[in-house]
């Protein structure tokens, strides 16, 4: 084996891994997406980023009964357009939310339907905007 034989193998070794690696990276940058000259993609992950925020406060504050700032401000917010207090309970044989409206006397009347879909578009909308608002 002569020095020249294995300089070149060596050479076409890193050449090889200097093409995998850039292979690697497109894939990562396609996934992520790069800024455009007019910041579409920027727009595009921060609203994306803002729905994952939204879905994460939803699913574990919210329904959990969290007395985080945000989460007060999103079920005010929803109370207020809804007009009545709400009350969000997950039993534990039971996979779907139940949402109960709670009278001035205290009398807990679930929601179902039609109604049920509508507070959640509600809630959906509500926290996307505060949680927008929020974001830096």
């Amino acid at each position: 084996m002569s020095t020249h034989s294995f300089y070149t193998r060596q050479m076409l070794s890193k050449y090889g891994r200097q093409l995998v690696s850039a292979r690697r990276m497109a894939r990562y940058e396609q996934l992520v997406g790069r800024p455009t000259a007019d910041g579409d993609s920027v727009h595009l992950r921060r609203k994306q980023m803002v729905e994952r925020v939204s879905r994460e406060l939803i699913e574990n504050l919210l329904f959990s009964g969290s007395e985080n700032p945000v989460v007060l401000d999103v079920k005010n917010a929803l109370e207020s357009r809804v007009g009545s207090l709400l009350a969000f309970h997950y039993p534990p044989a039971v996979l779907d939310i139940q949402i109960f409206k709670i009278s001035t006397e205290g009398l807990k009347t679930e929601v179902t339907g039609a109604e049920k879909r509508d507070i959640l578009d509600m809630l959906w909308e509500i926290t996307l905007h505060i949680v927008d608002e929020t974001m830096m």
